[in-house]
């Protein structure tokens, strides 16, 4: 009886640090609008690259958020060097 108790205790136990060891991380989640700063409320993508900015795609234009604060590109006809268009419906990061 009193080896039956000791397997029922230690299977018990191994439950309890299995449960530990491999229980999901806490994440946090913000919503974000246009009150916050972002382009607009329709997001049409999300990426985060390699410095740890999130690029975020609106009708509107492309955000760069640091956590903090955005940062907005948006197309200028006059600007040879601003982004193509407003509209943006794809997110990609040149790793060269």
């Amino acid at each position: 009886m009193k080896q039956i108790y000791l397997i029922y205790k230690i299977i018990v136990a191994s439950f309890f640090i299995f449960h530990v060891l491999y229980a999901q991380p806490n994440f946090k989640f913000q919503h974000i609008t246009s009150e916050q700063g972002l382009s607009a409320n329709t997001v049409t993508r999300i990426t985060q690259g390699e410095k740890g900015f999130l690029w975020i795609g609106t009708l509107e234009g492309l955000n760069r958020y640091d956590g903090y604060n955005f940062k907005i590109f948006k197309h200028n006809p006059d600007d040879s060097t601003s982004i193509g268009a407003n509209s943006i419906y794809s997110i990609y990061e040149d790793k060269s």
